[in-house]
């Protein structure tokens, strides 16, 4: 199919100057999306294109701000070919089929540029920032930190890694709400993504985050204090939602991709995660986290290595272990700590709404060369 869709996507497409924007191809709720429109509202001579299942929840939010092509549809694939610049924040998913993009990529010469803006803030080792695992023409950094790092570990050059910010921390505000709430949301685990849900409910996983969402001492605290509780899953974790839908109450809610995360992290009021880079968006904003980690020598040997960034000493809020020690927490911890805000200060040095804008000019600059 790629042989015979090349030179038609080259004739219709690639003098059009497009930029494909993507995330998970299912999902538009990252720095993808807010780059697409920022796009469409201060560039709008320039082409953008976002690339989205026909499924999503999100694909009325997206269409409502720009021209949309269906993830793996012919289209997608012509666009792909001709297209001039393509955006991701998970690497390759902005083609139809990832192994036949990996023959593309190796056997043609490509076209324009890939640019990758990252789910979020780098904390850990990953292996995809080596040149042999990542082909991006750019590759954006959040936090001079983070840019240290990968410069100094890995061998993507100065001329790749761009320290810009976030383009979804330009938007990245508290926000009012009706109703306080606890957002609790946890990473996956590469060991549980296979499991049934009988497996599943058998984990340590399930068995620590159904105590702590049932937990009485910390139910009673919400409602006496007028909290709710949200408990999110990660998308990769969608199989496993009935698990935990019968400890939905009037205090707690069961969620996955039906709300919009950023909207979420800018209402709520405290959060509990554990090791997911959300820890750094809600740290932009300057308010409690709690680290529940029960497995993190099991995280830690299962899943990442450590990075330059360890919770225990340069973490925004406390670690807890156990469901009795994140109850003691969030009743301790409704206001953010001192140290904690310090903290917070000396790790983000861009915080200026100007992300965007930034990430543009790079782009522009390297499209132009």
């Amino acid at each position: 199919m790629l042989i015979v869709l090349y030179p038609i996507g080259k004739l219709l497409y690639s003098k059009k100057r497009i930029w494909l924007f993507c995330e998970r191809g299912d999902d538009a709720k990252d720095n993808s999306f807010s780059l697409f429109r920022w796009m469409n509202e201060k560039k709008p001579e320039i082409r953008t294109v976002y690339l989205i299942s026909k499924k999503s929840v999100d694909l009325n939010k997206v269409s409502r701000v720009g021209e949309i092509c269906y993830y793996k549809s012919i289209k997608h694939w012509l666009m792909f070919i001709g297209s001039s610049v393509r955006v991701d924040t998970h690497l390759f998913f902005y083609v139809p089929n990832k192994y036949l993009a990996v023959y593309y990529m190796k056997y043609h010469k490509k076209c324009g540029i890939d640019v990758f803006l990252q789910h979020g803030i780098t904390h850990n080792w990953q292996d995809c920032f080596y040149k042999a695992n990542n082909k991006s023409d750019i590759v954006i950094c959040g936090a001079k930190a983070e840019y240290n790092y990968l410069i100094d570990c890995f061998d993507l050059t100065a001329d790749v890694l761009k320290l810009t910010g976030f383009p979804r921390f330009d938007t990245l505000v508290n926000r009012e709400t009706t109703k306080k709430f606890i957002l609790i949301m946890p990473t996956w685990r590469k060991w549980l993504s296979n499991l049934s849900i009988d497996e599943f409910c058998k984990s340590d996983f399930f068995i620590n985050y159904s105590n702590l969402i049932k937990n009485k001492e910390l139910i009673k605290w919400a409602k006496d204090n007028e909290y709710k509780l949200v408990f999110c899953l990660h998308p990769s974790f969608s199989l496993y939602k009935s698990a935990f839908s019968s400890f939905t109450n009037e205090i707690v809610d069961v969620i996955l991709d039906e709300f919009d995360i950023q909207d979420l992290l800018c209402r709520a009021s405290i959060l509990i995660t554990d090791y997911s880079s959300i820890l750094f968006d809600f740290a932009y904003l300057g308010k409690p986290t709690i680290y529940y980690q029960f497995d993190s020598e099991l995280f830690y040997t299962h899943q990442y290595k450590h990075g330059y960034f360890l919770i225990d000493e340069n973490g925004f809020g406390p670690v807890a272990k156990t469901t009795t020690d994140v109850v003691f927490e969030v009743k301790k911890n409704t206001s953010i700590n001192q140290i904690y805000k310090e903290r917070i200060n000396n790790f983000f040095d861009l915080r200026d709404a100007e992300n965007c804008e930034r990430v543009f000019k790079e782009i522009l600059s390297k499209y132009e060369r």
